[in-house]
């Protein structure tokens, strides 16, 4: 339903238009509500996986522990190898997130590869009796999977707090931009926004794979129209005043 208002000079202003002008920082917006879950859900999902890994054993009981135990290794109850229960647990867990099939689609290997590496993956996948040092290396790589999670959580809480602070400076912006107001009253505090982001962009640092730019285009693959949601407002708003009245914001995006 389209609202009216009055802006701060008086004159009526139509919402909903100001709402559709803004609207890219609304679809990131619902872009990093279902990152946040999915990050929690796979960080939740490789804590069962460690779980599991803790309560497995992988060398036979008695003896002195060392290669003899591990290959007289015992096998489970339910006759699959020591290894044979890694996988599983890694199919059941890790692999059993709701996205899995939208968001990696991998085979067992590959995303064993993918997430604790080449070598622990070579072992795991194999009919071999594993080493007595590979639940401590499995633990290792399922906590930096865990850690990259987190960091890139923390970049994701980053953007979410950038875009409502844009969001609330812009969106008077987009409301003079509608009115008769002369662009020179409003053109340099959407500069100052487009600028402010820009830094922000070149700056995040969070994640070794991933810079602002990086993270831009990967929380927002899937948008067709644009990959950094304020600075196509910038331009777009920026589009609308006049040429003559403010100075470029380089503000394009790229």
């Amino acid at each position: 339903m389209s609202q009216t208002g009055t802006s701060s000079d008086g004159r009526q202003r139509d919402d909903s238009t100001v709402g559709a002008e803004l609207q890219s920082i609304e679809t990131a917006k619902r872009y990093l509500r279902t990152e946040r879950t999915e990050l929690g859900t796979e960080r939740e999902a490789f804590r069962t996986f460690a779980d599991r890994l803790s309560r497995q054993r992988f060398t036979a009981r008695g003896g002195d522990g060392g290669l003899g135990a591990v290959r007289s290794l015992r096998r489970p109850a339910d006759g699959g190898s020591v290894t044979g229960e890694i996988r599983r647990a890694f199919r059941e867990t890790v692999m059993a997130v709701d996205h899995y099939d939208d968001i990696y689609g991998e085979s067992l290997d590959e995303h064993l590869r993918s997430e604790l590496g080449p070598d622990i993956a070579a072992v795991v996948t194999s009919s071999a009796a594993p080493s007595p040092t590979l639940r401590g290396a499995l633990l290792a790589a399922v906590e930096e999977a865990i850690a990259d999670r987190r960091a890139l959580s923390d970049l994701v809480e980053g953007e979410w707090d950038s875009l409502v602070d844009a969001r609330r400076r812009l969106e008077p912006l987009a409301t003079a931009a509608r009115s008769e107001t002369t662009p020179s009253e409003w053109t340099a505090e959407l500069d100052a926004v487009a600028v402010d982001r820009q830094r922000l962009i070149r700056q995040r640092i969070g994640s070794p794979y991933l810079d602002g730019h990086d993270l831009c285009a990967y929380l927002y693959d899937d948008v067709d129209d644009w990959t950094y949601p304020v600075l196509t407002i910038c331009a777009s708003l920026r589009a609308r005043a006049s040429v003559g009245d403010a100075p470029s914001t380089g503000a394009a995006v790229r």
